[in-house]
């Protein structure tokens, strides 16, 4: 739906919320919840889609016949698609996603033909006159690379992505850009290291193989990486890792990135206090995060101890657990601020245990300042599997309704 009083903005939820590695479950989500939600959210009018595919349900619905039928349904609904989640590239809802969620990254030609795919079903999908953003992997798994070789392999893929880009652009008049989307652990995990990769590796070495490729000019090259690839701002990523909006807008905008989207999702905030007194407290506390444990997903962890030094990372929520239980049997202090990804359904405030929608942003998220795009995608974004129990059409209105007072 689109922002009032901003024209060029639109929000939606990502239908990765909803099971389904086929075109027909996808669609089937569709029909039943994302409808319903519109009715609920704002009858009547228009309703954006964030739309999430699979490489297998990409693959189905590129079929002449099913794009064909899903573009008609859509006008028929008042639905439109603006934005693709094209980060998971398989089955997002398996018993074991973890790391495995990053593969195949930018080094495999598998995830550019599946985001060249997306681009193209995307273009076929997008209202005349709108811009469209697709957001993606952060390049890789920090533990998946090992040399500079990797990393050319990533910047070479992506700048043909922009390529495939500048080409539907070409030939449709529709502006697509691509958006990384930085987390912890992930290749690109804060802005700055976005920032660093942009202008050591994409703008220099991309512009110069693109231009290799195409005949160009390096200028006219990097003019079409800037154009077609920027920034997917997820709030949860950025928050847990201590970032201000503001700030981060601020810097990537100085660079010459353009924010290609937003993802509103939720932060968890835990304060252990440094009181040898409080143990059983503290060890209630740590109880409590032990019931957050689970198979599906990572949940990494971000430590801060007091006066905002010593940041460290847990690469899952088992593993931080582990690490604090082993310092306070050695008689550590503990003093420490964590913050990791929360459901809003699951979490609970709890003795010491503190959930917070706007973890690290307690302004309002400045879209005026991320004007580095002239159109900006809002997506409210599922991160963990919904229970059999959570009925979509209660949750993620509320969740819509809290994303629009706070952004707009």
């Amino acid at each position: 739906m689109k922002i009032p009083g901003r024209a060029a903005s639109h929000l939606t939820y990502c239908t990765n919320m909803h099971a389904g590695e086929t075109w027909e479950q996808m669609f089937r989500g569709i029909r039943g919840f994302t409808l319903p939600i519109r009715d609920r959210v704002c009858p009547g009018q228009s309703f954006g889609v964030g739309l999430w595919l699979s490489d297998r349900a990409s693959r189905e619905l590129y079929d002449g016949r099913q794009l064909r039928e899903f573009r008609a349904f859509c006008e028929d609904r008042g639905l439109y698609v603006f934005t693709l989640n094209g980060f998971p590239f398989g089955n997002f809802h398996s018993k074991v996603v973890k790391e495995d969620v990053y593969r195949p990254d930018w080094q495999d030609s598998a995830r550019l033909h599946y985001t060249n795919r997306l681009a193209d079903i995307l273009s076929a999908l997008l209202p005349a006159g709108m811009e469209g953003s697709i957001s993606t992997v952060p390049g890789s798994f920090k533990e998946f690379i090992g040399d500079d070789g990797d990393i050319r392999r990533m910047v070479e893929n992506l700048a043909l992505h922009a390529l495939h880009l500048a080409g539907i652009r070409d030939k449709t008049g529709k502006l697509i850009h691509l958006g990384l989307e930085p987390e912890p652990l992930a290749f690109v995990e804060t802005c700055d290291e976005l920032i660093a990769f942009f202008h050591r590796h994409v703008f220099t070495h991309g512009a110069r193989f693109l231009a290799r490729r195409t005949g160009w000019t390096e200028h006219r090259a990097f003019d079409c990486l800037r154009m077609h690839l920027g920034m997917c701002y997820d709030t949860c990523h950025q928050a847990i890792q201590y970032g201000e909006p503001r700030e981060i807008f601020d810097k990537v905008a100085r660079a010459g990135i353009r924010i290609s989207k937003l993802q509103v999702s939720s932060a968890m905030k835990l304060e252990l206090v440094d009181d040898s007194a409080a143990g059983d407290g503290r060890e209630t506390v740590l109880a409590q995060l032990d019931r957050f444990v689970e198979p599906t997903y990572l949940h990494q962890v971000v430590e801060r101890r007091p006066g905002g030094i010593g940041i460290r990372r847990h690469r899952d929520l088992d593993r931080a657990l582990a690490s604090i239980r082993s310092e306070v049997a050695l008689g550590a202090r503990v003093a420490r601020e964590w913050r990791r990804r929360a459901r809003l359904e699951r979490a609970r405030r709890q003795d010491r245990l503190a959930i917070s929608q706007d973890c690290g942003t307690a302004r309002p998220v400045p879209l005026a300042t991320a004007a580095a795009a002239p159109a900006c995608g809002i997506s409210v974004f599922a991160r963990d599997r919904p229970k059999a129990s959570l009925r979509v059409p209660q949750s993620a209105p509320a969740r819509r309704r809290w994303d629009c007072s706070r952004l707009v």
